[in-house]
């Protein structure tokens, strides 16, 4: 087998022209893997810089804002505050309430009752504002 070749013996070397065939299939095919395997490589360095790009904006509407997590514990206070207050008023108007029902004239005691319930209505639409700042 360690015979040296020829020039001639190159020369009457045949190809069929099913091998051939499969040659140009295979070049075809793997050049269609590599042409896909560019373009979605292309398609992921596009989609990682939009990525980039969009962190880069969001940093700078977070920076712009304020919404960090510093103003969202801030707005979490505020939340409690209002609560905490929702129930002292609560308390308050309640015993000031039955003080008023001894004491003073109906007509008086309607304009307090009434008063109270804006109060009431009032802090209830806060607490929902405060809320919904914190759930942004």
């Amino acid at each position: 087998m360690n015979e040296t070749l020829d020039v001639e013996d190159v020369k009457r070397l045949k190809v069929t022209s099913t091998t051939v065939g499969f040659l140009v299939g295979l070049a075809v095919v793997v050049g269609s893997v590599v042409w896909s395997a560019a373009g979605l490589a292309n398609r992921i360095d596009t989609l990682e810089n939009r990525v980039e790009a969009l962190g880069a904006d969001v940093a700078v509407i977070e920076g712009n804002t304020g919404t960090d997590s510093s103003i969202l514990s801030a707005l979490d206070d505020i939340r409690e505050g209002v609560a905490a207050n929702d129930k002292a008023i609560s308390d308050m108007s309640a015993a000031r309430l039955r003080d008023l029902d001894r004491y003073v004239p109906t007509w008086t005691f309607d304009v307090y009752a009434d008063t109270q319930d804006q109060m009431v209505r009032d802090i209830e639409a806060l607490t929902t504002a405060v809320e919904a700042l914190i759930e942004d």
